[in-house]
């Protein structure tokens, strides 16, 4: 019952309003019952009080006069009504009682239901005290006791007529509350009957199925729920739809990307390799006037080569397929490999690299190749964008969360980062300002790549930024190797994404 009551909303209805109809019908019938047993015992207590009045009446004259035979007459006159059950007629003289009972036996009777009702006879006020009674020449003339009437008065066929009117009118309540039962069952599977259709289609939705629509059965309540799921429902499929179709379009991008990316860097390759063989081949015959055309196409082909191997690095970002190869190297090795390496571009926008490495920080457990990658993107980038000004890389080490981390923090005093822009740095291909792209060139997947690189090893890329006062990028990695893991908390982004990255 309990478990029906938990799980079942009809039940529940059932019982709360069979309760609340059961205690209308109880406290109705016992109020009717108690008013119809009070005027019952009214109306035996008035009949018993005016037969008795009617005996003391005929018994005044013959108490008046002792005359015992006229109260014998009269007791068995009295008895012979029907629900009299016993007479008694005491005179005040004294002697012994009239009495007379309806089966002869001399006793009060017993297991019967009767009431008791006594009378007192009284002198007539017009009389005068006879001379045989006791003390007349002393009693003065006036109203005088001269006996008592005691008349049982049987309740038997009340009492069986109540029971009668009692048992009849809780049948008919009971009754009366199984007809309600039965109705109020009927109304409720009724009314929830739509509620069990849509419940029953809400379980097909959450299996996938988005075929079908709920029926409306009546514009309700419940009906206006089935219209509002519906059109739920569909809007759901739309986006579906839409989802899948936009998962399938970034599918086929990212399959281009990669193919694409694949086959341009073959003729690249292909394109630098001729252009050193050429520069090397009029080095050695003595050729002139070629070398600075040739050094061109040279950094051209490596300039499209670099923008070709981010395409695909995104690429396989996005599809997933980047593997890590953990192992345990040296940081301060590393950054300084990247500071000689970002050195021209440091040197022709005129910019001072300064290094600060951390004994505490001195080794680290990550995949050294991409940890290179993601770091040299920020130092190019922030040499990219400072002119006249200095570069710095930091690197200590610090507690984030449960991990203990190496933190790269690669601070600049180029441009800086508008608050404004800064939610869209870490977005591929898309950059912070549009005359970003005409000044200083790129694609806009420096950072994005850097990004996932730096997820995919346990950590993550930060940014503070002020503009005119240059920006500040921190590259956090653990210094063990987590399982891979996204997380989802935004730190900020890279002024070099957002100027071109």
């Amino acid at each position: 019952m309990i478990r029906a009551l938990q799980h079942s909303l009809l039940t529940r209805v059932l019982v709360s309003s069979g309760a609340l109809a059961s205690l209308s019908v109880f406290g109705l019938t016992s109020l009717f019952l108690w008013n119809y047993s009070r005027d019952l015992d009214r109306q035996i207590s008035r009949r018993a009080e005016a037969l008795a009045g009617f005996l003391a009446g005929q018994s005044q004259f013959a108490m008046l006069v002792g005359d015992r035979s006229d109260l014998e007459r009269i007791g068995r006159n009295a008895i012979s009504t029907d629900q009299v059950l016993f007479v008694e007629l005491t005179d005040a003289l004294g002697g012994a009682p009239v009495f007379f009972h309806r089966d002869g036996s001399s006793s009060r009777p017993s297991g019967q239901h009767y009431i008791e009702i006594a009378r007192n006879v009284m002198r007539p006020a017009q009389a005068e005290p006879s001379g045989w009674e006791a003390g007349s020449m002393e009693r003065p003339a006036g109203p005088a006791q001269l006996g008592v009437v005691r008349l049982g008065f049987s309740t038997e066929k009340e009492h069986a007529a109540r029971l009668r009117i009692v048992w009849s009118t809780v049948a008919m309540a009971f009754a009366f509350l199984l007809m309600a039962a039965g109705v109020e069952t009927i109304e409720l599977r009724t009314l929830l009957r739509p509620l069990q259709s849509l419940t029953e289609f809400t379980r097909r939705v959450a299996d996938g199925d988005l075929s079908g629509r709920a029926e409306v059965v009546r514009p309700d309540e419940v009906g206006r729920l089935t219209m509002a799921f519906n059109r739920m429902v569909e809007r759901l499929g739309a986006t579906l739809v839409s989802k899948d179709a936009a998962e399938a379009a970034d599918a086929a991008k990212t399959r281009f990307l990669a193919t694409m990316s694949h086959e341009l860097r073959t003729p690249l390759n292909a394109v630098i390799g001729y252009s050193q063989l050429i520069q090397e081949v009029c080095q050695d015959r003595g050729i002139e006037g070629l070398a600075d055309d040739l050094g061109r196409i040279e950094r051209a082909g490596g300039v499209l080569l670099h923008l070709v191997n981010q395409v695909l690095d995104f690429s396989k970002a996005e599809a997933g397929r980047i593997e890590l190869y953990p192992e345990t190297f040296l940081v301060p090795s590393v950054v300084q490999d990247v500071i000689d390496t970002v050195a021209p571009l440091a040197g022709k926008n005129r910019n001072r690299l300064t290094v600060n490495a951390s004994p505490d920080a001195a080794e680290i457990h990550a995949d050294l190749v991409r940890f290179r990658q993601s770091l040299l993107n920020l130092v190019s980038n922030a040499c990219k964008f400072t002119q006249d000004g200095e570069v710095s890389v930091a690197v200590s080490r610090e507690r984030s969360g449960p991990l203990d981390c190496v933190l790269v923090s690669v601070k600049d005093t180029g441009v800086g980062i508008p608050p404004e822009q800064q939610s869209r740095l870490f977005q591929a291909f898309v950059q912070g300002d549009a005359s970003t792209t005409r000044k200083y060139g790129g694609t806009g997947l420096g950072l994005a790549i850097s990004r996932k690189l730096c997820r995919l090893m346990g950590g993550d890329i930060s940014v503070e930024s002020e503009p005119g006062k240059g920006s500040n990028f921190m590259m956090r990695i653990p210094v063990g190797t987590p399982p891979p893991a996204a997380r989802e908390v935004e730190y900020g982004a890279s002024s070099a994404a957002a100027l071109g990255g």
